[in-house]
């Protein structure tokens, strides 16, 4: 993430190469996150899952991967709304996350 942050800050924000490359980044890193949560799921590595910050955080790292390949997909249209698409998918993800925190709390 160093390389591909260092490559992003050399450049103009909206240069796509460099747009290109972060996002991609975050993308493998938000995979990789999920591969691993998964493994330690199903390995039975977690004390209690059944908890709902558990349930919650597993449902909440789903959605990096998807913000970062609509704002991949959104380069060769406007490189200018990239942060924008990315900033757009994640809103009512935690739109949806605060209500079921405050359902949770009032259960």
């Amino acid at each position: 993430a160093p390389f591909s942050t260092a490559m992003l800050g050399s450049f103009t924000l909206h240069q796509p190469v460099s747009l290109a490359f972060y996002f991609g980044n975050q993308l493998a890193l938000g995979l990789l996150l999920n591969a691993y949560w998964i493994y330690a799921k199903r390995q039975g590595l977690l004390d209690n899952p059944d908890l709902p910050i558990v349930r919650r955080f597993s449902t909440a790292i789903r959605f990096q991967p998807i913000g970062c390949l609509a704002t991949l997909a959104m380069i060769p249209i406007n490189s200018n709304w990239c942060f924008n698409t990315f900033a757009i998918v994640q809103i009512p993800w935690v739109v949806y996350m605060r209500r079921r925190l405050r359902a949770e709390k009032r259960a």
